[in-house]
């Protein structure tokens, strides 16, 4: 008995399977456009081979989470086969789909099997193409067809199914070409934020470097040349022996003293515990590092509520000038109370209280600069610790200037941090640039962004040019 011959499919049976029905359209496109399924203009290339080490490998690290790829790895030691990919290429990380993974590929290599590779003829197209996986609604189209709950994952299958707005070719170009051009300007001026930042940071550490060197008050100094009461211990010049690095007192003004944070320091304690009973809606607040600004101020951010006693409360009430110092978590996080409220540190917390002669946003500002960061463990080359504790902090070496110099210091850091926020306020966020490139995008496949032309070359001639050699 001979088998039965498949039944060949017609270009036009082809191009129904191929096309996206109406109420499935995301949205609407030019007359000229087509939804078409990725599967029916993109093949999904599924090759694989065994690695013998000489190859570029990507494997899912290696793709960046909103697209592009952080480095090109290689193959050694890879022992299981792997996906083939080729230059010009697109591919899309199947696990996880809701860190959007994908990129163009501009070289050939072998990609992990939980990467899916596309590929068209036309260079414009899979570039058009790997645009278009950024968008929100891809995102979310992969992620609610997606299946397991510790790492899901989106079947080629449905991927495959995916509609995709195919313009006319001159117009994939046309749109191509200006994408590019304005996702370039905005990469470029997201480059010019970021720099911008990290010059203010940069300025901050110099600024306060010099402060705590005597550099911010020199001037001011030499015009208030006057004998002030000193209300400190004399100079502890063994403690030389506690800074990073070896500095002598030749280096700090002659009016400033050599201490520590002890000497300075009234009195300290860690933040009270509290039961699940203590927790009311009408109490006192307590104080966490979640309500602590980078500036060193305290704003409340719906904080929980505590019942106490008075004499509880009396033992642990913030004072205006206590300096509350994050102990665990996100270690260092600081800033002095100045409220005019009732409250109570957190579990988390350290309070210090200092002496008359001491300013706490002096200690603030100190502990806040590259040599203060670096005696807490924090500093740019420390090793994070996983606490910090009391007598550590109390244990730091500090020059202290007179109480007058210590509030001309501060009343300095706070002008011109005042002003760098101001500035800083006025370069536009990361997230708003990242909104101007959906932006662009989305204007970009619905047709928005090229002066539409109809007269071209409709997108289902293309498709069925397509498929007819498929037949």
């Amino acid at each position: 008995m001979s088998k039965k011959v498949k039944k060949q499919k017609t270009v036009e049976e082809l191009l129904d399977e191929a096309l996206v029905p109406e109420e499935e359209q995301p949205y609407e496109v030019p007359e000229n456009w087509a939804w078409i399924k990725l599967n029916s203009y993109y093949n999904h290339v599924n090759e694989q081979i065994q690695p013998d080490g000489s190859e570029d490998y990507i494997g899912l690290e290696d793709l960046q989470k909103g697209g592009g790829i952080i480095q090109r790895g290689n193959a050694q030691g890879l022992k299981s086969k792997k996906v083939v990919f080729k230059s010009g290429d697109v591919i899309y990380g199947k696990l996880r789909p809701y860190l959007n993974k994908h990129a163009f590929v501009n070289f050939d290599g072998i990609a992990s099997t939980d990467i899916l590779v596309y590929r068209s003829k036309n260079l414009i197209s899979n570039k058009l193409l790997n645009y278009y996986l950024g968008l929100p609604h891809v995102i979310q189209f992969a992620n609610a067809n997606s299946s397991g709950i510790n790492l899901p994952r989106v079947s080629p299958k449905t991927m495959n199914s995916l509609p995709v707005p195919l313009p006319p070719l001159n117009e994939q170009k046309r749109i191509t070409d200006k994408v590019e051009r304005l996702l370039n300007k905005i990469d470029e001026a997201k480059r010019l934020i970021d720099e911008a930042k990290e010059t203010f940071e940069l300025r901050r550490a110099a600024i306060l470097d010099k402060a705590f060197r005597g550099e911010l008050t020199a001037e001011w100094r030499k015009q208030n040349n006057k004998t002030e009461e000193k209300n400190l211990k004399n100079d502890k010049s063994t403690l030389l022996e506690y800074f990073p690095k070896a500095i002598s007192l030749k280096d700090y003004p002659q009016s400033w003293l050599l201490t520590n944070i002890d000497e300075i320091c009234k009195d300290s304690f860690y933040g009270p515990r509290f039961s699940k009973n203590d927790y009311t809606s009408d109490g006192f607040p307590t104080i966490r590092t979640t309500d602590m600004t980078k500036d060193g101020e305290i704003e409340l951010n719906n904080p929980p509520y505590v019942k106490v006693t008075q004499e509880k409360l009396y033992k642990f009430q913030l004072k205006k000038g206590d300096l509350l110092v994050t102990r665990t978590g996100s270690i260092g996080t600081m800033a002095v109370f100045n409220g005019d409220y009732d409250a109570i540190p957190s579990a988390y917390l350290i309070r210090f209280r200092f002496k008359e002669a001491i300013d706490s946003r002096f200690i603030f500002y100190y502990l806040m600069s590259p040599i203060g960061q670096q005696m807490l463990g924090l500093g740019a080359t420390a090793i994070t610790q996983p606490n910090i504790n009391a007598k550590t902090i109390k244990n730091i070496p500090v020059f202290i200037p007179s109480l007058t110099e210590q509030k001309k210091i501060v009343e300095l850091l706070d002008s011109t941090f005042a002003k760098e926020k101001e500035l800083l306020n006025i370069i536009p966020a990361v997230e708003e640039i990242d909104k101007l490139k959906q932006a662009v995008l989305a204007k970009a496949f619905r047709g928005e962004l090229d002066s539409k032309n109809i007269t071209e070359e409709n997108a289902i001639e293309i498709l069925k040019d397509l498929l007819q050699k498929s037949v």
